[in-house]
């Protein structure tokens, strides 16, 4: 498993399936969303405000996307998370 640095963490990007009335699915980079929904699997030891399974919202393009054992992972700096889902 990942472990992540200072005041890092390690989230799932939550993949938004957008689909029109009649049926249409569209691309995630459509429309005006710009932000994405991930869930926390690591934190960073210098981070208390968060824990692993927190579902957070930040900004789209943010980050570093990695591919460990497989997953695909983005690495966010604590200051890039905007918001906690409940």
């Amino acid at each position: 498993m990942l472990k992540p640095l200072n005041k890092n963490i390690i989230v799932t990007i939550q993949r938004k399936e957008r689909k029109t009335a009649s049926g249409i699915y569209l691309s995630e980079n459509s429309g005006n969303d710009m932000t994405d929904t991930g869930i926390i699997v690591a934190v960073g030891r210098d981070i208390s405000s968060l824990s692993k399974g927190d579902t957070v919202i930040f900004p789209k393009g943010i980050g570093v996307e990695i591919n460990h054992e497989g997953n695909e992972y983005l690495i966010l700096g604590e200051n890039n998370i905007l918001a906690v889902a409940d």
